[in-house]
């Protein structure tokens, strides 16, 4: 099966939206598919990893030239780099020599009108989505994240013939993650080993927020994991806030995660794909919104008790964050309770992951 991936990586975008179709992608090709992906190349976007995992990388060049929001534009216009119709058109110029089973899309800045532009180009086409904000033209979405009312959130916004993928049973988590899953070996109720992780480009730089935080509270940790992304522009600064903290280690782009996940007791993270792979591993953690996306599904998982959701990152000082956080690890039952409830937002149904989304693809093909 021949499927192609329009996705974007960039400072503005970060790294989640390409990393998490490359562990769907890693499963297809496993599955036996040949898998391209269709990337604009910003400047120091990450789409040569998907080269290094043995898959073909197709790049729309870009030119840099501003355009302007018009009103039927998305919320994430900005994101693509330029108006739909220009990417819609350079995507089906790169791809349509290839006969395309399925045309994957996860872009906050694409909706119906560039997937109706594709039609032709391929058989099926599958979004995969956060926001539910905009019209979708799609056989196939997904949208892993915890929400109160999943379904009611696409009402309108998909067709009735879309077959709709929703909540974290059908997270695309790497296959290590389901082998270092350790919820049920968790029981101390103390936090004596901190993972902190800001995301892929952390442009606010939270990532240093956090360390002067940590230095403010009584509280000492046995050993801190700072981990940056392939994005990050303060990997220097934030390198020398760790070499000069006992007990502090840095690292950058990590490929194994889920091991930080399984040694830790504690996280301190932001939303998205982060929070939920900390709840799939148990493990307790403390998130701050740093972009609108994230709002949502953070309060959500905040209200069901699996996370410790503290707002928006922007306005809590240094010294307010420090004084929650102290608060919170300082609370054994509360931090053990909230181990407890990570388990509450995979409900009762059976975990599908990345092999459960590649199983539909599969086999919805006409």
């Amino acid at each position: 099966m021949n499927i192609f991936i329009r996705t974007d990586s960039s400072e503005q975008i970060g790294s989640g939206h390409l990393m998490r179709c490359m562990f769907l992608a890693d499963v297809l090709k496993g599955r036996g598919c040949d898998v391209h992906f269709v990337c604009r190349d910003f400047e120091g976007n990450l789409s040569q990893e998907a080269v290094s995992r043995g898959h073909k990388l197709h790049l729309i060049p870009h030119s840099g030239i501003k355009f302007s929001k018009r009103e039927s534009d998305p919320f994430h216009w900005s994101w693509l780099g330029a108006p739909w119709e220009e990417d819609a058109a350079n995507t089906k110029e790169l791809i349509s020599s290839a006969a395309i089973d399925w045309l994957i899309v996860d872009h906050y800045s694409i909706d119906f009108r560039w997937h109706h532009f594709l039609r032709t180009a391929a058989d099926k086409i599958m979004v995969i989505d956060d926001l539910a904000d905009r019209q979708l033209d799609c056989d196939l979405l997904l949208d892993q994240n915890y929400y109160n009312n999943p379904t009611e959130r696409y009402s309108g916004l998909v067709s009735d013939r879309c077959k709709c993928l929703l909540g974290p049973s059908y997270m695309l988590l790497k296959e290590e993650f389901l082998k270092e899953r350790r919820y049920e070996h968790r029981g101390i109720g103390e936090a004596k080993r901190l993972l902190v992780s800001m995301g892929g480009a952390d442009q606010a730089n939270d990532t240093a927020k956090v360390i002067y935080a940590l230095d403010q509270i009584g509280y000492k940790f046995e050993r801190v994991d700072i981990i940056v992304g392939g994005l990050n522009r303060n990997v220097d600064s934030i390198k020398k806030l760790c070499t000069s903290r006992k007990g502090f280690f840095f690292h950058q782009n990590v490929k194994n995660m889920e091991f930080f996940c399984r040694e830790a007791d504690f996280a301190i993270g932001t939303g998205g794909v982060g929070a939920l792979e900390r709840c799939y591993m148990g493990l307790p953690s403390v998130i701050l919104t740093t972009a609108k996306n994230q709002l949502e599904t953070n309060q959500a998982l905040d209200n069901v008790g699996a996370v410790k959701h503290l707002g928006w990152s922007t306005e809590l000082s240094v010294t307010e964050l420090s004084k929650k956080l102290e608060k919170i690890f300082l609370d054994k039952d509360f931090i053990q309770l909230m181990a407890n409830k990570t388990q509450k937002i995979f409900g009762n149904v059976e975990f599908q992951g990345a092999q459960g989304v590649v199983n539909q693809i599969l086999g919805i093909k006409s």
